[in-house]
């Protein structure tokens, strides 16, 4: 993305477009990414931290 809103390299109807799904994408990416955090998150606290003696 910096790149692409960075220079001059690549302009036009078609990079804007890309732009914005690239961009969409990454927001997908980022939530996806935070859910999995989260869930390793809620598994971990549910976890015992140690385990009974038998």
């Amino acid at each position: 993305m910096k790149t692409l809103g960075g220079t001059d390299a690549w302009l036009g109807p078609e990079a804007r477009e890309w732009g914005s799904r690239l961009d969409a994408e990454r927001g997908r990416l980022r939530k996806a990414a935070d859910r999995i955090l989260w869930d390793i998150y809620d598994r971990l606290s549910a976890t015992p931290r140690t385990l009974p003696r038998v």
